[in-house]
Parts: C-alpha cells; sequence; structure tokens
C-alpha cells in the first residue's frame, strides 16, 4: 500500500512537472521568431535590379540566399493575404530582422564573391547613394502598390554582422491599421572565369550576376477588427498657420493663404460611453468593454491638395517642434506627434514622421491609438509648397487635447493571502489589500474602527479615517470601511471588511445586527460560524414562536376575562329580564282567554 502511495505521488509530481514545462514552452512560444520566404531574382550585369515586372523567380532559401529574414513578436495568428503571410500581433511589437555573415564578401577571386555596383537605381527607384557592397530597403504601403521607403542602408555588407539588432521596428499606428511589408535586398556578385596575357600581364575575366531578394509580408495588430461602431463620435482639432521653424508661433491666417477655406482633413475621437467638459477639459468616460479609439481622416490628395496640381504637401527635410520639445529632424510630408501621460508613468511621446504619405489613404479612417486611461496632446505638423509662387512653402499645424477616464467607481478588496476576492461585508481572517483595476483617478479613502469597552458596552473607536492608494494591505485587526469616488461621474462606492478573528465582530459586519442584539442571541444560544453566519438550534425559531403564541393567548384569555367580567354578564341579564317579562305577557293573556271561556 505504502510502496503504491508512493507511486501515485512520484507520477502525480511527473505529471505536474510535464504540465509546467509544457506551459513554459506554450508561454515562450509566445515571444517567437518567425522566417518569411520571399524570391530571389537574377540579373544581367547592366540591369537596374528591375523584379517588379518579372515572373521568373527562385524561392529564398537558406543556400542561395545572402542572409535570412525573420521577424520577431508575439502572433496570436499566421495565415494569408494577398497570397503573402499575415501575422497577427498580440502586443503591437513587430521587429524586423536579416541576418547575414561575410562569407562572400572574403570568397576567393574564383567563387562567387561580393563586387562593388556604382550604381543608385533598384527597380525604378533612386537611391541616395550608390549600392556599392549590397544595399537593404524597407518599404511600406496601404494598398502594395504605391511603396514608402522607412530604411534604407548602402554598402551594408561592407561591414562586419551585427545580427543581435533589427532594422526596423514596426511603428503601432502600422499595425492597428495593417500594413504591408516589402523587403529589397540587392548585391552584386562577380567570379573571375578565366585568365587572359594581355601584353606582359595576366588579366582576369570576370562573370557577374546582380541579385536581388524580396520579402513581403502583412501584419496588423490583434487589437484591431473589433472597434466600436456606435454612435459616439467627437471630432477634434483644427488646423492654424505658423511659423516655418519649430511649429509653435501661430500666424494670422488671411484670405489668400493656399489653405484658406479646406481642410487636409480631421481626427476624432469613438468608442466612449459619454463625453463631459470637467475643469476646462475634455475627458471621455469608458466603461468596461469600451475601446477609445484616436482617428485621422484624410480629406486631400496630398499631392494635389484642392484639386489643385500646383498645390502639395512637400517633404519637410529638417524641423521640430519646439511645443513637444521634439529635436530636429526629417519631417517628411506631414509629422504626427502624440504625447500621452498618465499618474502612474513617465509620460511617453510618439513621433510618427513622413505620416501622411507613409500611414494615410485619402477618404479612410485611419486609426492612430488605442486610448487608454490618461491625458493626451496631439499635433499634425505639415508643409504646404505653391508651385506657381516659386515654390513658396508655409506651415500649418492641427493641435488639440483630450483626457481619457474610466467611468467606473468600484473598488475590489482581495484576500491578502488567498487572492480571491472580498465581497461587500466579509472577513479577512489574514488581511486584505485593494484593487482599483488599474482605474487611476479614483479617489479611495479607507476608514478602522475598533469596538472597545466603555459603560455603555461596546462602542466604535475611529483609529484613522485616511486616504489610501491602489495595491495597499491592510492586515492589522479592525472594522474596514472602504470609500472610493469617481470626482468625474460624482458616484460613490462603499464597502466594509472585518479583519480579525472574533466571531461576534465578524457577525456585527456579515449581518447588520448590533453587539448588543448579537450578544443577545449568542446567550440564548445562537452560534457564529467561521463566515460570520449566525448559526440558530433546532428549536430556536419554534420557541420564539411558541413564546409569541403564548403571548397573543395571554392577551386574547386576558380580553376574555375583561369581557366575562363586565360586558357580558350585562348582556346576559338584560336578556334574562327581557325573556321574563314576554313569558310573563304570555301566561296573563292565556289566562284571560282561560277566564272568557
Amino acid at each position: 500500500m505504502l510502496l503504491s502511495k508512493q507511486l501515485c505521488i512520484k507520477t502525480f509530481g511527473l505529471s505536474l512537472f510535464i504540465i509546467m514545462f509544457i506551459s513554459f514552452a506554450f508561454s515562450v512560444s509566445a515571444s517567437e521568431t518567425v522566417g518569411v520566404k520571399g524570391k530571389v531574382f537574377s540579373f544581367e550585369e547592366d540591369s537596374a535590379y528591375e523584379f517588379s515586372n518579372i515572373k521568373n523567380y527562385s524561392d529564398s532559401d537558406k543556400t542561395n540566399t545572402y542572409g535570412e529574414f525573420f521577424l520577431k513578436g508575439q502572433f496570436s495568428d499566421i495565415s494569408s493575404k494577398d497570397c503573402i503571410p499575415t501575422y497577427r500581433i498580440n502586443d503591437e511589437k513587430l521587429e524586423i530582422y536579416y541576418s547575414y555573415d561575410d562569407e562572400l564578401l572574403n570568397a576567393a577571386e574564383s567563387s562567387w564573391h561580393l563586387v562593388e555596383d556604382k550604381s543608385k537605381v533598384v527597380d525604378n527607384k533612386k537611391l541616395n547613394s550608390k549600392i556599392m557592397k549590397g544595399a537593404i530597403i524597407l518599404q511600406i504601403s496601404k494598398d502594395r502598390t504605391n511603396w514608402t521607403d522607412v530604411f534604407c542602408k548602402t554598402d551594408v555588407f561592407n561591414e562586419k554582422p551585427n545580427n543581435s539588432e533589427s532594422i526596423y521596428e514596426a511603428k503601432s499606428v502600422e499595425l492597428l491599421n495593417g500594413c504591408y511589408y516589402r523587403l529589397v535586398v540587392a548585391y552584386n556578385l562577380g567570379k573571375a572565369v578565366e585568365t587572359d596575357k594581355i601584353l606582359f600581364f595576366d588579366v582576369d575575366k570576370y562573370e557577374y550576376s546582380k541579385i536581388a531578394e524580396v520579402y513581403e509580408f502583412y501584419a496588423i495588430s490583434a487589437m484591431t477588427g473589433n472597434e466600436d461602431n456606435s454612435s459616439n463620435k467627437y471630432q477634434l482639432g483644427k488646423k492654424e498657420k505658423v511659423e516655418n521653424e519649430g511649429y509653435s508661433e501661430i500666424e494670422e491666417m488671411k484670405e489668400n493663404d493656399p489653405h484658406y477655406g479646406w481642410e487636409i482633413g480631421h481626427f476624432f475621437v469613438s468608442g466612449y460611453t459619454a463625453d463631459k467638459m470637467y475643469d476646462g477639459k475634455l475627458i471621455f468616460l469608458k466603461n468596461v468593454g469600451d475601446k477609445v479609439t484616436l482617428s485621422f481622416v484624410l480629406n486631400q490628395n496630398i499631392n494635389s491638395l484642392n484639386n489643385n496640381p500646383d498645390l502639395y504637401i512637400s517633404f519637410d527635410d529638417e524641423n521640430f517642434d519646439q511645443d513637444f520639445e521634439i529635436v530636429k529632424q526629417a519631417f517628411g510630408k506631414g509629422t504626427l506627434i502624440i504625447e500621452y501621460r498618465n499618474k502612474a508613468d513617465p509620460a511617453e511621446c510618439r513621433v510618427y514622421t513622413n505620416y501622411l504619405e507613409a500611414n494615410t489613404k485619402v477618404g479612410a479612417d485611419t486609426i492612430v491609438q488605442i486610448c487608454e486611461e490618461g491625458d493626451y496632446r496631439v499635433a499634425l505638423d505639415y508643409e504646404i509648397t505653391n508651385k506657381k509662387f516659386l515654390s513658396k512653402k508655409t506651415h500649418y499645424k492641427i493641435y488639440f487635447e483630450f483626457s481619457v477616464r474610466n467611468g467606473n467607481c468600484m473598488v475590489f478588496p482581495m484576500d491578502a493571502e488567498t487572492k480571491s476576492e472580498l465581497l461587500n461585508s466579509s472577513y479577512a481572517p489574514n488581511g486584505f489589500y485593494i484593487d482599483l483595476t488599474r482605474s487611476l483617478y479614483l479617489q479611495l479613502f479607507v476608514k478602522r474602527e475598533m469596538l472597545t469597552e466603555s459603560a455603555d458596552g461596546l462602542v466604535e473607536d475611529t483609529r484613522y479615517n485616511r486616504p489610501a492608494k491602489d495595491g495597499e494591505k491592510f492586515l492589522e485587526d479592525g472594522i474596514y470601511t472602504i470609500k472610493v469616488k469617481n470626482i468625474y461621474t460624482e458616484q460613490e462606492t462603499e464597502k466594509k471588511i472585518y479583519v480579525g478573528d472574533d466571531l461576534v465582530l465578524r457577525a456585527y459586519v456579515t449581518t447588520g445586527k448590533t453587539i448588543s442584539e448579537l450578544n443577545s442571541l449568542v446567550a440564548k444560544g445562537v452560534s457564529i460560524s467561521e463566515t460570520g453566519e449566525l448559526i440558530y438550534p433546532d428549536n430556536f425559531a419554534n420557541e420564539e414562536t411558541t413564546d409569541e403564541s403564548s403571548s397573543v393567548a395571554d392577551i386574547v384569555d386576558s380580553d376574555s376575562i375583561n369581557m366575562d367580567s363586565t360586558v357580558v354578564p350585562v348582556v346576559f341579564l338584560g336578556l334574562f329580564a327581557g325573556f321574563c317579562i314576554v313569558t310573563l305577557l304570555v301566561i296573563i293573556k292565556l289566562n284571560k282567554r282561560k277566564e272568557r271561556t
């Protein structure tokens, strides 16, 4: 029997270990590395890597590519869209890598090895510098037709490989809306095939082959797809003309301004339950299940603004934003800046350069951000060129602020040991802590009371009544009253928890009865359970009923006695006297009839 018991214990332990190992392996796989297959194109020496119009290619593998293309992230689903891999990302973080070694860089002349390519064109796209020993270009697109460069590096394979760093990290605004990605790796290979003698010199003859590796995939956030389609939408922001440097000083927009009378687009917030002004600030209130979303709608073709081909969004080569303290950089065709702060975390500022070209599409709602509780400042800085007036450039900004707050007013006391929720009027022998479920702006107060002896018996004695914070623990004995208030909805919630071992006090919290009532019930045989509930003896209810019945019977008997001693005799005597009188009259009448006869 003992052996069997030990075997069972060992088997259980082994099973538990296997389950934990599988769970661990599964959790690790949630953040994984995924290789992406691509196409490999070969071209003649005088080509410009024109892969877009060529149908003949080889599938990529480790034997015919310079390196390996892969992604790192938490993938909730991998499928296919438009015949290319599709990845749904859990946490809006996707890192893109191209890993390679220097084997072809250092290969012998008689083997295929890297040679310099002094051209600047890849598939009809002109680069800013010569390809030299290889170029890596990463592009993004909303429609898989119009591509925008987000990373470009030339002469890349002439360096010692650094495969620990990603070449690009996808931006949340790309993943929230879904985005096509295309990686192009272009390089020139050569090898000596024979040697000719020219005069007194040996000259190698070379064979060349230009290679283009092309990888495509589509990625989208797992948060996308269940947006709130309710009618609650709030449009925000208006355009303002600003100075060129720093996008800060506002200028008057006159009638002859190229931006007068039309809008580039507009921002709006949706997915909230209610909105209100509080202390001069716009507040959006969200409930459980709400997904407050900031979006942008582009109204204009950025290359022909207001249907005028001479008016377009130009590429701002270098600028900064003084209000947000954004340093000088290439702003591109519109830069979107979002500053987010809350009470718990440091302020975060996201900068999306070249936003209007890379991330928007005319007439389409573009998700900018899923908004959690906190405060937001948003700006869209852009430059307009008017070709008719010697390519005059003017600068504009759309700016606005708003806040998001949880609309609920809930507090959750949690048992300090079991971590389970404590309902109102519960007791926690080991103490409790407070969970506000990340509601950062609720006002929380806790009052601790003890019951002390006095001339009138047990009375409440307040030990403290003070503000509290999320996660705070309360382990001392006492009766705790937890009060939480939402200043934005003016709602309040109150809960009472008892910490300690006194059964009477447990019942005081859970039943709502006074201490004197509880002591009286205990004296009559009522017991108190570990949870503070009252346990009545089997005959307790009957005794109470009997006593009540007896009391009522006593009252009835007493009334009966009073009635017999007063009302009943008088009535009886009256009836008896009447009966006698009637009988006497009948006898007299009968005697008179007899005398006549």
